[in-house]
Formats: C-alpha cells, sequence, structure tokens
C-alpha cells in the first residue's frame, strides 16, 4: 500500500511539473565510506559491504515549489572507470555510468535526471543506503559472507541529481569508496559546523528581561519555561488597551543566553569564520487562528551589547489596510502554528574584528549571544512566541567573499536625497520619552531636529548637533524606499530562494570615538515583513553605574571605541555589513504569494525588493564626565548588496 501510494504521488508530481518555476537548492553531500567491519563476527569476515540510512534525503534539499520533499526525485551517476559499475543506491543503478557521460549531463542541464524512470532512488525511502555491486553483488540482506575483494579499497566519483519533474538541480560530486575490513563513515558535506545545540530540555543560561504583564493597561509579557522532552522558552503577551491620547501600549520580552554553554567565545569564530544562529519558532496561544493576532518577534545574534544582528518579523501590521494583498504576504513569514514542526529562521552575524576583540577573545562579556524577543505592536496581538531549539554555529567566512560582483550599487550619486527618480526617505525628527510604562513618546518634527545633508563629494552626513539632552534624536534615511515603485524595477535587488545576501555600507565619522550615538544599518524586504540589521549601541551602551571610570572601561563600551565609525576606531575601510539569509523558504512555511512576486531583473513591482537604509538614534546619556552626551556624526557614501548561494545547515 505505502509503495503504491509513493508512486500516485510521484505521478501527481509528475503531472503537475508545468507549475514549478523554481528549482530545487542541494546542500553539500558528505563522502561515502562503505565498510564491512558492522557485519562480520569475531570468527567471519562476511565482506559485506553497505552503508545502511547513509544520509536522508530530504534533510539535503528545499524545494520553494515543493514543501512536500518526499515528492521529489533524486538519481544518480558515478564517474570511471566507465566500463563497470561499482555501486547502487537504494537498490537502483545509475543513469549514467563515466565521466564522460557525467559531463555531457552539465552540458545538457541533466536532462536524463528530469524524470528518471525506474531510478528515482528517492521513492519510498526516507535515506540513501549504498551497496558495492563489486564486493557484494545482489539486492538482498546477508544470508551469508561474499569472497575477500580482490582489492583493499576502491572508489568512484559519484553526482546526485534532484528534480520536481521540471527543474533539475546537480549536488556536489562526491566520492564514494569501499574499503576492506573498515566501518561505515561519512566526512565532510556541509559548511556548517554546529556549536551549541539549545534543546529548551533544560535551561542554565538563557534569561527573560522586559516588561512585565499589567491587568490595568493589559499587554505585557509574561516568561515560561517549559522543560523536559517538549521542552520551549515561551513569550507571551496579551492584547492591549491604548492611552487616552490613543496611543497603543507596545508589550516587549526577551529570553537571552548569558553564559556559558550557551554563548560562543570570538576565539572559536575568529576572523575566518561567521557565526550563525538556526531558531526552530512557532506560535500558539491566540484567541483565533486568525494570523493578524500572531505578535511580530526578533531574532539576535550580538558580540557583547554591542553590535547586534537583528531579525525582526513582522507576520501583520494594521497599518497595512491602505495596501491591498500586503498583509496576507506578511502572514507568509508568520511561525508554524505546530509546536511538532516549527519554523526555522536563520540569523548570520560576522563579529567585526578589532585589536580590542583580538586580544579579548575569550571574554564572555564579548562572546556572541543569541536572543529571541516578541514585540506586540498592535493592540489585537497576544499569545505565545515559543522557541523549542536553537543551533548555534559556524561556517567559513569565504563562502561570502568581498570579491563578488554586487548585483547592485548606490555610489555617491545614488545617494542625494533631493533626487525625486529613485524615490528617496530622508527624515530626522526627535522623540521627546513618555512618562508611562510601553509608550514609545511624542514626536518633535520642527526645530532644534537632526539633520541630514547631502555632499556629492563625501556622502550623507546625519547629525544631531542640535538636538537638545532631553530629546532624542532619530534619523531614517533609505536610498531605495521602493513602495511607491519609483525606482527603475529592472535593476533593484530582490531576495529569492536558496540565496543569502551581504550588504555592505561605507560609513565614516569625524566625531570622537568616545562620543559616537548608536546607529542601524538595515535592510528591508517583503515590505518591512522581514527587517535584518546591524545595530550598534553607541559609545556608552554601558553606564549608570555611579562609577564613571568602572563603566568606561567596561568591556562593550572599550569594544565600542574601536568598532564605532570616529576619528580613532580601527575600521580602516569604514566598511559595515549586514547579513540576510532569503526569507523564502519553506523551513518558515509555504509561502505561493510571496513566491509568486516578481523577481531581479523584472519590470514589475516586487515585494521581495531589498531595500537599504541607516537609522540613526541619539538616545540620553549621563553627561557627566567620563560620559558626555553622545552626538550622532555619520557619513554614508556607498552601498553594495551581492548575492550568494546560501550556505546549507
Amino acid at each position: 500500500m505505502k509503495k503504491g501510494l509513493f508512486a500516485l504521488f510521484a505521478a501527481v508530481t509528475l503531472c503537475a511539473s508545468t507549475t514549478f518555476a523554481l528549482a530545487p537548492v542541494v546542500s553539500q553531500l558528505p563522502d561515502i565510506q562503505i565498510g564491512d567491519a558492522e557485519d562480520n563476527n569475531v570468527s567471519t569476515d562476511n565482506n559485506f559491504f553497505v552503508f545502511t540510512n547513509a544520509f536522508k534525503f530530504d534533510d539535503k534539499v528545499n524545494d520553494p515549489d515543493s514543501p512536500d520533499k518526499s515528492l521529489l526525485l533524486w538519481s544518480f551517476d558515478e564517474g570511471d572507470p566507465a566500463a563497470t559499475q561499482y555501486f547502487t543506491v537504494n537498490n537502483l543503478n545509475p543513469v549514467h555510468q563515466g565521466a564522460t557521460q557525467m559531463a555531457q549531463d552539465g552540458v545538457d542541464g541533466g536532462a536524463a535526471h528530469q524524470n528518471p524512470t525506474g531510478k528515482n532512488v528517492r521513492l519510498g525511502n526516507e535515506w540513501a543506503t549504498f551497496r558495492d555491486q563489486v564486493f557484494s553483488p545482489g539486492t538482498g540482506p546477508l544470508t551469508s559472507g561474499f569472497p575477500d575483494p580482490a582489492v583493499a579499497s576502491h572508489s568512484k566519483v559519484v553526482q546526485f541529481w534532484v528534480s520536481d519533474g521540471a527543474n533539475v538541480t546537480p549536488s556536489n560530486q562526491i566520492v564514494v569508496s569501499s574499503v576492506d575490513n573498515a566501518l561505515d563513515a561519512t566526512s565532510g558535506g556541509s559548511d556548517f559546523t554546529v556549536r551549541i545545540t539549545e534543546s529548551c530540555t533544560t535551561n542554565t543560561s538563557w534569561y527573560p528581561t522586559g516588561h512585565s504583564h499589567s491587568s490595568v493597561m493589559g499587554g505585557g509579557v509574561d516568561y515560561e519555561n517549559i522543560l523536559g522532552s517538549s521542552g520551549a522558552l515561551r513569550l507571551r503577551t496579551y492584547t492591549a488597551g491604548t492611552y487616552t491620547n490613543g496611543e497603543v501600549r507596545y508589550r516587549l520580552g526577551m529570553w537571552q543566553a548569558l553564559d556559558a554553554p550557551d554563548v560562543l567565545l570570538y576565539s572559536t569564530i575568529g576572523a575566518d569564520k561567521v557565526a550563525r544562529a538556526k531558531f526552530s519558532i512557532y506560535a500558539d496561544g491566540q484567541a483565533t487562528s486568525n494570523k493578524n493576532q500572531i505578535p511580530a518577534f526578533t531574532l539576535r545574534l550580538s558580540t557583547g551589547y554591542q553590535v547586534t544582528s537583528i531579525l525582526e518579523v513582522t507576520p501583520h501590521l494594521n497599518s497595512m489596510a491602505g495596501f491591498p494583498g500586503y498583509e496576507a504576504k506578511y502572514m507568509e513569514l508568520a511561525p508554524s502554528t505546530n509546536s511538532s514542526a516549527p519554523s526555522v529562521y536563520r540569523v548570520d552575524h560576522d563579529p567585526i574584528e578589532t585589536s580590542y576583540l583580538t586580544a579579548n577573545a575569550d571574554n564572555v562579556q564579548l562572546a556572541t549571544r543569541p536572543c529571541f524577543a516578541i514585540m506586540a505592536c498592535d493592540p489585537q496581538d497576544n499569545g505565545y512566541i515559543n522557541m523549542s531549539e536553537c543551533v548555534t554555529g559556524t561556517y567559513p567566512r569565504a563562502l561570502i567573499p568581498d570579491s563578488a560582483t554586487p548585483v547592485k550599487t548606490y555610489g555617491l550619486a545614488d545617494l542625494n536625497p533631493g533626487l525625486t527618480d529613485p524615490k528617496i526617505v530622508s527624515v530626522g525628527y526627535n522623540v521627546i520619552p513618555g512618562t508611562l510604562e510601553g509608550s514609545l513618546g511624542t514626536g518633535e518634527m520642527t526645530g532644534n531636529i537632526p539633520t541630514i545633508t547631502y555632499n556629492a563629494s563625501t556622502g550623507v552626513t546625519h547629525s544631531s548637533t542640535a538636538v537638545a539632552t532631553t530629546r532624542i534624536g532619530v534619523t531614517n534615511y533609505n536610498p531605495s524606499d521602493t513602495r511607491g515603485g519609483a525606482l527603475p524595477q529592472s535593476q533593484i535587488a530582490r531576495v529569492a530562494p536558496g540565496k543569502q545576501y551581504k550588504v555592505t555600507f561605507t560609513v565614516s565619522s569625524t566625531g570622537q570615538v568616545n562620543r559616537q550615538a548608536g546607529f542601524w544599518l538595515y535592510t528591508h524586504t517583503i515590505d518591512y515583513g522581514y527587517v535584518m540589521k546591524t545595530e550598534f549601541a553607541g559609545s556608552y551602551v554601558i553606564g549608570g553605574s555611579g562609577n564613571p571610570a568602572t563603566d568606561y572601561a567596561s568591556p562593550d563600551n572599550a569594544y565600542g571605541r574601536t568598532v564605532l565609525p570616529s576619528t580613532g576606531d580601527d575600521i580602516t575601510d569604514n566598511k559595515y555589513d549586514v547579513l540576510i539569509y532569503t526569507p523564502l523558504s519553506t523551513d518558515i512555511g509555504s509561502q505561493p504569494l510571496l513566491l509568486a512576486e516578481p523577481g531581479f531583473g523584472s519590470t514589475s513591482t516586487s515585494l521581495r525588493d531589498i531595500n537599504p537604509g541607516l537609522f540613526g538614534l541619539d538616545t540620553l546619556n549621563w553627561g557627566t564626565p567620563g560620559f558626555e552626551y553622545e552626538v550622532m556624526n555619520l557619513t554614508l557614501s556607498n552601498i553594495d548588496i551581492r548575492e550568494y548561494n546560501a550556505v546549507l545547515d
């Protein structure tokens, strides 16, 4: 029965193949060593060269068109010597043998693998099982031993191809070898090295912070820690009332890792690697099944408290009511509501190496820390955001080289805020802090507000020199805000499945190293549903202890004096990166509306645009000796956007 169902599903896939537009994305496959030692006993060498369940097919592929990975078609080729077949996979033969035919597959795009009749090794099998047909010919289980092999080992190059019935993708070429009297083994196969897995079954180093629940106004956040086999760290918010002026009370709260074993020391990452956290997130406990009640949330990796990579996911916004169809697309970014199948979101973080960070590479205060937070903005937001797992690791920085040609560059001429086409957002204003918990404060759009000025030779300068010490100064500059469709659409960088991006901002300053304000370098896509940013906390991220000398010397502040743009920083090329993993991923969920949005090169408007920007934030400071007021002094002169194949994990 099961076999028949798989065949039926495969037939349905083939019949519907014309609807598929995007090719499967295949992860790195491992090299395979087939041994026989597992099947020997004390007195008998059975020479049974079968590696059962070498890898799981569905763990090695994503297909934006086909959330059900079991329907994908896998087949393989093996290399020289062409005259002799060495291996079967799940008792099926290769499509081609020999290096010449393998090379031809590359020329014709793997046409023979599009519908590999009778050779789909995935059909009815979750795992890849390899058998050596020279050393152990046949298909059945071990009933009696085989003769000693004529040679102690032999090997071939093997390449898999994965098809959705319309599009075909090759894997990396792997080496499959058989080694007498050895154990089955795999090697390589992933560029991502897992360093820490927090499965939430126990909790020793994650801590909650934020606003507690208040029954007076509603809102607030409760923290729960469910331990055991189905463990999760949970954040719960409540529907919120409004203040007398109509302002909605926002609700924030977070869980963050502060100590070993859940933080990565810089000595583990170094200058040659990038950190990545994979957050398994699900929502539950909302009053109804309508996704417009799931609150927004953020996922973070930070170097101490000074430099933080932050992903903001917004499943809905009430303000989208004026943009027909937008909210339904936002909702395709929402997390799963099934605790057994959570959505997976990725955050990459490349710690900015400076002299201070290198000298303090084992200081836990400057370790890379994961964090997840709830960020409820609309009054109906309620229920839980849950993290059931956080896997933190590293991959080689060489996989996202600066030498790659940018897909889009914003040079000096493109940054002129006076341009009307392309459309540019350029605004400065003050915030008068509110006196009530959860209040965003009052905006002040005139008077002594921050300024954004443009110089054709140097770029766009953000300054908060005029801002009073009782105000929070804010600037926001976005050279490609495309909601109005003003940019030449075919020139806009756009997110795509199976990709990741590096947006490099060139930012300099003539300000003092100990007085730089905080700022964010950001990108937003899917309108503002998926925002990725690198946040710099400012010269005085740690303070207020009553001892300015001690605060000044704190690791976060000391690191800030070497990393923030200023006249005395260590960043001689003035380049700072924002790393983005594509939001178009079946690991998040089904996304038919987002996948239908036009991609790069299309002349049509699209919510998949990558919109970069700089957000300045001159916050309140103590203003005491050694803790002078911060002043925003930032000049943006260039933005490069580079695209890479996603580092799969």
